[in-house]
Protein backbone atom coordinates (compact mmCIF):
# COMPACT_ATOMS: atom_id res chain seq x y z
CA UNK A 1 0.00 0.00 0.00
CA UNK A 2 1.77 3.19 -1.01
CA UNK A 3 1.07 6.48 0.51
CA UNK A 4 -0.73 9.37 -1.24
CA UNK A 5 1.67 11.98 -2.39
CA UNK A 6 1.45 15.71 -0.10
CA UNK A 7 -0.68 18.51 -2.47
CA UNK A 8 0.98 20.74 -4.16
CA UNK A 9 -0.44 23.66 -4.97
CA UNK A 10 1.08 25.91 -7.40
CA UNK A 11 2.34 29.47 -6.26
CA UNK A 12 1.80 32.43 -8.44
CA UNK A 13 4.98 33.23 -9.86
CA UNK A 14 7.25 32.35 -7.12
CA UNK A 15 5.36 33.52 -4.35
CA UNK A 16 4.36 32.34 -1.44
CA UNK A 17 1.08 30.80 -0.85
CA UNK A 18 -0.59 32.87 2.16
CA UNK A 19 -3.32 31.20 4.59
CA UNK A 20 -5.85 33.45 6.45
CA UNK A 21 -5.08 37.20 6.53
CA UNK A 22 -1.93 39.00 7.00
CA UNK A 23 -0.55 39.45 10.55
CA UNK A 24 -0.87 42.67 12.38
CA UNK A 25 2.71 43.65 12.88
CA UNK A 26 1.99 46.99 14.55
CA UNK A 27 0.70 45.65 17.49
CA UNK A 28 3.25 44.58 20.78
CA UNK A 29 3.32 40.76 21.08
CA UNK A 30 4.40 38.58 23.77
CA UNK A 31 6.87 35.84 23.68
CA UNK A 32 4.98 33.37 21.94
CA UNK A 33 3.85 35.91 19.60
CA UNK A 34 0.20 36.40 20.69
CA UNK A 35 -1.04 40.03 20.63
CA UNK A 36 -0.34 41.24 23.96
CA UNK A 37 -3.43 43.11 24.87
CA UNK A 38 -2.05 44.79 28.87
CA UNK A 39 0.08 46.39 26.55
CA UNK A 40 -2.01 48.30 24.52
CA UNK A 41 -3.51 51.23 25.96
CA UNK A 42 -6.77 52.50 25.19
CA UNK A 43 -7.65 56.65 24.37
CA UNK A 44 -8.63 58.05 28.14
CA UNK A 45 -11.01 60.46 26.28
CA UNK A 46 -13.24 57.33 24.76
CA UNK A 47 -14.01 56.77 28.41
CA UNK A 48 -14.63 60.53 29.67
CA UNK A 49 -16.64 61.23 26.26
CA UNK A 50 -18.93 57.89 26.94
CA UNK A 51 -19.77 59.32 30.55
CA UNK A 52 -20.40 62.89 29.06
CA UNK A 53 -23.32 61.14 26.63
CA UNK A 54 -24.71 58.88 29.48
CA UNK A 55 -25.19 62.31 31.28
CA UNK A 56 -26.49 63.78 28.30
CA UNK A 57 -29.35 60.98 27.76
CA UNK A 58 -29.98 60.69 31.53
CA UNK A 59 -30.70 64.75 31.75
CA UNK A 60 -32.94 64.31 28.41
CA UNK A 61 -35.16 61.73 30.28
CA UNK A 62 -35.39 64.09 33.34
CA UNK A 63 -36.64 67.07 30.91
CA UNK A 64 -40.60 67.36 30.90
CA UNK A 65 -40.63 68.79 27.53
CA UNK A 66 -38.23 66.17 26.49
CA UNK A 67 -40.02 63.26 27.99
CA UNK A 68 -43.49 64.08 25.70
CA UNK A 69 -44.28 63.44 22.39
CA UNK A 70 -43.21 66.45 20.87
CA UNK A 71 -40.01 66.19 22.41
CA UNK A 72 -39.40 62.83 21.24
CA UNK A 73 -39.92 64.08 17.57
CA UNK A 74 -37.72 67.00 18.33
CA UNK A 75 -34.98 64.61 19.25
CA UNK A 76 -35.30 62.60 16.38
CA UNK A 77 -35.39 65.54 14.40
CA UNK A 78 -38.99 64.93 12.72
CA UNK A 79 -39.42 68.71 13.70
CA UNK A 80 -37.33 71.31 14.56
CA UNK A 81 -36.20 73.49 17.39
CA UNK A 82 -39.07 76.12 16.21
CA UNK A 83 -41.56 73.56 15.64
CA UNK A 84 -40.78 72.58 18.75
CA UNK A 85 -41.49 75.73 20.76
CA UNK A 86 -44.34 76.45 19.04
CA UNK A 87 -45.85 72.93 19.65
CA UNK A 88 -44.84 73.56 23.73
CA UNK A 89 -46.40 76.82 23.44
CA UNK A 90 -49.75 75.81 21.96
CA UNK A 91 -49.80 72.62 24.83
CA UNK A 92 -49.82 74.85 27.31
CA UNK A 93 -52.78 77.11 25.61
CA UNK A 94 -54.52 73.70 25.37
CA UNK A 95 -53.48 73.28 28.99
CA UNK A 96 -55.08 76.32 30.33
CA UNK A 97 -58.13 76.17 28.22
CA UNK A 98 -58.90 72.75 29.64
CA UNK A 99 -58.11 74.12 33.41
CA UNK A 100 -59.72 77.40 32.69
CA UNK A 101 -62.95 77.15 30.48
CA UNK A 102 -63.54 73.28 30.68
CA UNK A 103 -62.44 73.18 34.27
CA UNK A 104 -60.73 70.00 33.49
CA UNK A 105 -57.41 68.58 34.00
CA UNK A 106 -55.37 66.20 32.14
CA UNK A 107 -53.27 65.56 34.54
CA UNK A 108 -53.87 65.83 38.26
CA UNK A 109 -52.04 68.42 40.38
CA UNK A 110 -50.23 67.41 43.18
CA UNK A 111 -52.05 67.60 46.96
CA UNK A 112 -49.37 69.50 48.44
CA UNK A 113 -49.96 72.53 46.05
CA UNK A 114 -53.80 72.91 46.47
CA UNK A 115 -53.33 73.73 50.14
CA UNK A 116 -51.04 76.40 49.59
CA UNK A 117 -53.57 78.60 48.37
CA UNK A 118 -56.71 79.67 50.97
CA UNK A 119 -58.51 81.20 48.36
CA UNK A 120 -59.12 81.73 44.90
CA UNK A 121 -56.02 82.36 42.93
CA UNK A 122 -55.42 84.75 41.07
CA UNK A 123 -55.90 81.89 37.74
CA UNK A 124 -59.75 82.52 38.32
CA UNK A 125 -59.71 86.30 37.57
CA UNK A 126 -62.09 87.25 35.10
CA UNK A 127 -60.19 89.92 33.14
CA UNK A 128 -57.41 87.20 33.20
CA UNK A 129 -59.74 84.31 31.59
CA UNK A 130 -61.46 87.09 29.08
CA UNK A 131 -57.70 87.82 27.73
CA UNK A 132 -56.75 84.29 27.81
CA UNK A 133 -59.74 83.75 26.12
CA UNK A 134 -59.17 86.40 23.20
CA UNK A 135 -55.53 85.38 22.82
CA UNK A 136 -56.79 81.69 22.41
CA UNK A 137 -59.15 82.19 19.70
CA UNK A 138 -56.48 84.03 17.65
CA UNK A 139 -54.16 80.92 18.12
CA UNK A 140 -56.93 79.07 17.04
CA UNK A 141 -57.88 80.74 14.17
CA UNK A 142 -54.80 80.51 12.92
CA UNK A 143 -54.44 76.51 13.81
CA UNK A 144 -58.02 76.27 11.58
CA UNK A 145 -56.72 78.63 8.49
CA UNK A 146 -54.17 75.84 8.14
CA UNK A 147 -56.75 73.31 7.55
CA UNK A 148 -58.78 71.36 9.72
CA UNK A 149 -57.24 68.57 9.51
CA UNK A 150 -54.18 70.20 10.36
CA UNK A 151 -55.97 71.05 13.41
CA UNK A 152 -56.74 67.91 14.51
CA UNK A 153 -53.30 66.84 14.02
CA UNK A 154 -52.14 69.36 16.41
CA UNK A 155 -54.35 68.86 18.88
CA UNK A 156 -53.67 65.22 19.21
CA UNK A 157 -49.82 65.91 18.78
CA UNK A 158 -50.23 68.27 21.85
CA UNK A 159 -52.26 65.90 23.86
CA UNK A 160 -50.15 62.93 23.32
CA UNK A 161 -52.51 61.05 21.00
CA UNK A 162 -51.02 61.62 17.64
CA UNK A 163 -49.67 59.17 15.72
CA UNK A 164 -46.62 59.57 13.48
CA UNK A 165 -49.21 59.72 10.09
CA UNK A 166 -50.78 62.79 11.56
CA UNK A 167 -47.09 64.54 11.20
CA UNK A 168 -47.18 66.13 8.24
CA UNK A 169 -50.39 67.56 8.65
CA UNK A 170 -49.54 69.04 12.32
CA UNK A 171 -46.57 70.74 10.41
CA UNK A 172 -48.76 73.00 8.79
CA UNK A 173 -50.85 73.94 11.70
CA UNK A 174 -46.92 74.75 13.77
CA UNK A 175 -45.91 76.75 10.47
CA UNK A 176 -48.83 79.18 11.02
CA UNK A 177 -48.77 79.45 14.22
CA UNK A 178 -45.43 79.66 14.99
CA UNK A 179 -45.97 83.39 12.32
CA UNK A 180 -48.57 84.18 14.83
CA UNK A 181 -47.10 83.90 17.88
CA UNK A 182 -43.58 85.39 16.79
CA UNK A 183 -41.89 82.81 16.43
CA UNK A 184 -40.59 82.63 12.51
CA UNK A 185 -40.16 85.62 10.23
CA UNK A 186 -43.65 85.73 7.93
CA UNK A 187 -42.79 83.57 4.62
CA UNK A 188 -39.48 81.55 6.29
CA UNK A 189 -40.67 78.50 8.01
Amino acid sequence: MTLASPITLPADKGAPLLMGRPRKTNVPRDQRGRIDWRQIREDPSTLTKWNKARDLMLELGNSSRLSTQRGKLFCTRQINSLEFETANRWAEMLDLYDRLILGARRSPSPPSLERHSPGLSSEYDPERIQRFKDAFKAAHDVVVSAGKLAAAALNKLCREEASSAALPDAKLALAALSVHFGLAKRGKH
